[in-house]
């Protein structure tokens, strides 16, 4: 069993229900989050990421500072899907990558 928390690291692509509405652009350190735009923003640096992504940044900024299980992540991002484990290896990955790309 893996655990997860945002220190560790909306419509969907499959069209599940979007986990946040426009009005929720949110900071993440120096980080602003566009969830509907797929875009994160530190100064005059864009970085754009696919929906799905967003997805995952959006479930852990919901929760932060609890420990989401990888179930969770499955049952939430990708309902209806049949996703690998490496789908949300590859998600963090991305996240990672992106926000040091911003810092």
């Amino acid at each position: 069993m893996i655990k997860m928390t945002l220190k560790t690291l909306l419509t969907t692509a499959y069209g599940e229900p979007s986990l946040l509405t426009s009005d929720d652009d949110f900071a993440l350190g120096g980080v602003i989050v566009y969830p509907l735009l797929g875009r994160l923003q530190s100064g005059a640096t864009v970085k754009k990421i696919e929906p799905i992504i967003m997805d995952v940044l959006v479930l852990l900024s919901t929760r932060h500072g609890e420990t989401i299980l990888r179930e969770e992540f499955m049952a939430r991002i990708w309902p209806s899907q049949s996703a690998s484990d490496e789908s949300l290896t590859r998600a963090v990955s991305i996240l990672r990558k992106t926000f040091r790309a911003l810092n």
